[in-house]
């Protein structure tokens, strides 16, 4: 399942993008054809590809599915205004705001992220028969602070409604789960979906509390336990590679998620829940990590405890060394026995080192590649740092 980016073409937090590529193969976003361009750090991700997609994806906008959603979102508009015409205007209509947001022409997120600003959509998201909807109902107007050329521009409620149809509609269509760079600002309008939605924005009714599950736990160790700033678009092409270990990491979360009560409306609380839950986890993840003792690793090498093979051909030069072999190995005589008694009894014994190692390593493998945490081993390989406790 890919991630769908709502309700923004644009992309502010490269870091974010990687982030949310470590819970999804690609994240997909309602980018029309005529869209801004993007910061250079972002269009990268548009080119490096996996499963011949790139990460960062467009949805089909045109799907029968979407236009199908925005027709009954305009159905259901007109009839608000032919019910009551000068309520649904006091709330979605333009003489509603309290007041725009001063902000200078190029404060792009600034407008965005202020809950009081117009709310502007690229006029090629939405078909035309619905924007000239708007237009002649005059629930639409051109910005006088654009975000680029064809923006136009509604109340924040409205826009929300056009966003949130647009979106489900085009996860739905394609198997998306939608997703935002801004869970403060669209957490609840996602969390609450698109059912009863003119209703819902118009009489601020607050969603119950979103479950709390394995996705969850894994938001809170992705976003705010895992440094991704060193990683490029081609690292996170590497690391979607490993499908099978994130499949045994989100059912372990799962699990974990099941050991919690299932909903918790204070939000300090489920912060200290899911922290508590991550810290655990990855206590556990460290102690469970395979690997050889410190002296082993001294004694053979980091290289060779990868690799068995490896592993046997270090142990064999040990066998021939003052390492291993003592003085044999140099050639000294010692109550009679000659160096090529000694160099074959430490032989001797280092095959049987080699035989329990070689056990020992089988052993750690697989247990390794079974264990529910190896997703975390691997992207601790691929680059990602993480802050172990909150």
């Amino acid at each position: 399942m890919d991630a769908l980016n709502y309700p923004y073409i644009r992309v502010r937090d490269a870091n974010w993008l990687k982030q949310t590529l470590l819970l999804f193969p690609h994240v997909a976003r309602m980018r029309p054809r005529w869209a801004p361009p993007d910061d250079p750090e972002i269009e990268t991700f548009r080119w490096a590809a996996k499963d011949q997609n790139p990460l960062l994806r467009s949805v089909n906008l045109h799907s029968q599915a979407v236009r199908n959603a925005q027709r009954r979102l305009m159905l259901k508009i007109a009839e608000c205004l032919e019910t009551d015409e000068a309520a649904f205007r006091a709330r979605f209509a333009k003489e509603a705001f309290e007041g725009h947001y001063n902000a200078s022409a190029d404060d792009l997120w600034g407008q965005r992220l202020n809950p009081s600003a117009g709310f502007q959509i690229h006029a090629d998201k939405i078909f035309y028969h619905f924007s000239e909807f708007l237009e002649f109902k005059d629930l639409c107007w051109a910005p006088e602070r654009p975000h680029g050329e064809h923006y136009l521009e509604v109340h924040p409620r409205l826009g929300a409604a056009i966003m949130t149809t647009l979106a489900f509609a085009a996860a739905r269509d394609e198997g998306l789960r939608v997703v935002t760079e801004f869970p403060d600002l669209h957490g609840q309008m996602i969390a609450a979906g698109d059912d009863n939605l003119l209703h819902r924005l118009s009489e601020g009714d607050t969603p119950k509390p979103e479950p709390i599950n394995g996705h969850r736990i894994a938001e809170i160790i992705v976003y705010q336990r895992c440094d991704v700033g060193h990683l490029s678009a081609e690292d996170m092409v590497a690391l979607t590679e490993e499908r099978a270990a994130f499949a045994r990491f989100r059912q372990a979360l799962e699990e974990e998620a099941k050991a919690l009560p299932p909903e918790i409306g204070n939000p300090k609380i489920l912060q200290q829940y899911l922290d508590d839950t991550v810290n655990d986890i990855l206590a556990r993840w460290q102690k469970d990590r395979a690997g050889f003792t410190p002296l082993a690793k001294a004694v053979f090498g980091d290289e060779a405890i990868n690799e068995p093979r490896s592993l046997l051909q270090k142990i064999a030069e040990k066998a021939l060394t003052s390492e291993v072999g003592g003085s044999a190995a140099t050639g000294t005589l010692m109550g009679g026995l000659t160096n090529h008694t000694l160099a074959g009894a430490a032989a001797g014994c280092a095959i049987g080192l080699a035989v329990h190692t070689l056990k020992s390593w089988r052993q750690v493998a697989k247990r390794e590649a079974e264990s529910p945490w190896k997703y975390l081993t691997t992207l601790e390989k691929g680059g990602v740092g993480f802050r172990m406790v909150a």
